[in-house]
């Protein structure tokens, strides 16, 4: 049987971990979203990325009706393309997040994923 775990550490510059990890053995699925340390919310914006991939991946887990609200690549499988759009939703709501939340505005960077091929 195997078994998975996460770690993260604070390092030697920062006093909290912003670094959120989800290890859903269940669904296979391990995300890793970085908190953007120094960066106000970061914490919170790490938790709403791994959250709203899980959910899309959970959701989309049976179902045979799934939405690709980015597309579909069909140069990757099933899973490479639940994988992509889970990121590009959460992408999304921290987007939002941040365009509806005066609170939130500096929740961390975004950057456009997929990334622009050069």
């Amino acid at each position: 049987m195997l078994h998975s775990f996460g770690l993260s550490d604070t390092g030697l510059v920062r006093t909290s971990n912003q670094d959120r990890i989800l290890v859903d053995e269940d669904l296979g699925l391990f995300l890793i979203a970085d908190g953007v340390g120094g960066q106000s919310h970061g914490d919170t914006a790490a938790e709403l990325a791994i959250s709203s991939g899980q959910y899309y991946v959970r959701a989309s887990r049976d179902s045979f009706d799934v939405s690709w609200p980015f597309g579909y690549d069909m140069n990757r499988s099933l899973n490479e393309n639940r994988l992509m759009t889970a990121i590009q939703l959460a992408n999304r709501q921290l987007r939002n997040l941040k365009a509806t939340s005066p609170d939130h505005a500096d929740a961390g960077p975004m950057g456009r994923f997929p990334p622009r091929a050069r």
